[in-house]
């Protein structure tokens, strides 16, 4: 078919229809209006220990060009380590990154080119939140959608309308529970596990409050027995107590500060040469759905939400 057979039949379609690009047929615009609708690819790799799971959701919709379509596709990255060991980016052994891609679609020969327009990525400390915008063909190919590029290719399947789910009723960073954890050695080949749950609120006034529960475990890995502990392992609770409030100095470092004011700690037989407790400060960066602390002497700590529910308080130690 011609061009201007094209250009003729785009007329009576749409009356005012711009003509097409050198080379652009009625198949292929033919062949672009039918991309429109929800279209999904996935890909799971695992490379020096590390599983990498991709996944993209692409919704394109007509415009009142006939050769363009408008749309976005979602893509989420889960990064997992195989063996357990946590990433130092957010000190735990799991992460995902996700961003969102705006795109356009315009008939082209053999096809339609798609272009990204604009991106966000969601903020993380695992993620610079820096991309690079590009260009690729596409093609329908038995009902799939082959997008390709300099170096290689992605095949998108058909996928079923989603209606998005409703966000978790979470409070805005840095209020509500957050967790942390890590494993490590002590100095004498000793099996240490930490725990952190927190809780915070933030006052209308910007008063930063809260406080959080520290679980250590100390296990000998041969099972031989601790003479304080009167078998293989131990484990004891401290409690803390924070203040603080926003940064309102730009220069300062961090979003928000806070001090622990007062410690209850436990009074276990193995902790009997330091039965106190140093209180610290820090400063909290809020990025994305984790507070980065900096505490004194720059120890970083990053806490994540929770997974499940969050932590129970016991009124115990609510006078603390």
């Amino acid at each position: 078919m011609t061009a201007a057979r094209a250009v003729a039949l785009l007329a009576l379609a749409g009356c005012a229809a711009p003509p097409p690009p050198a080379g652009v047929t009625i198949a292929d615009a033919t062949m672009t209006r039918a991309m429109a609708g929800a279209w999904e690819w996935r890909l799971t790799t695992t490379t020096d220990g590390v599983r990498t799971d991709e996944r993209e959701r692409w919704e394109l919709a007509p415009t009142a060009d006939w050769l363009t379509l408008a749309g976005r596709y979602q893509r989420t990255v889960e990064v997992t380590a195989v063996d357990g060991v946590p990433f130092p980016c957010l000190q735990r052994p799991r992460y995902v990154l996700a961003s969102t891609v705006a795109v356009t679609v315009t008939a082209a020969p053999e096809g339609a080119q798609i272009v990204e327009t604009s991106y966000q990525a969601t903020p993380s400390p695992c993620d610079r939140g820096l991309r690079r915008l590009a260009r690729y063909h596409a093609a329908l190919d038995d009902a799939q959608l082959v997008v390709a590029w300099a170096d290689g290719q992605a095949t998108l399947r058909r996928a079923a309308p989603e209606a998005p789910a409703p966000p978790p009723p979470v409070a805005p960073a840095p209020a509500g529970p957050w967790t942390w954890s890590t494993t490590s050695w002590t100095a004498d080949g000793r099996v240490q596990r930490e725990d952190e749950a927190w809780e915070l609120t933030v006052g209308d006034d910007g008063a930063l409050a809260g406080w959080y529960q520290r679980t250590v475990e100390v296990r000998d890995p041969r099972g031989d027995a601790i003479a304080c502990a009167g078998g293989p392992g131990y484990r004891y609770v401290d409690r803390y107590l924070v203040r603080g409030a926003r940064q309102l100095d730009p220069d300062e470092r961090g979003d928000w500060r806070f001090d622990e004011i007062a410690v209850d700690a436990d009074p276990h037989p193995c902790l009997a040469a330091n039965p106190t407790r140093a209180v610290d400060g820090a400063t909290v960066d809020v990025i994305g759905d984790a507070l980065v602390l900096t505490w004194r002497g720059a120890r970083r700590q990053v806490l994540t939400r929770p997974a499940t529910s969050r932590p129970a308080y016991s009124s115990e130690y609510a006078g603390l």
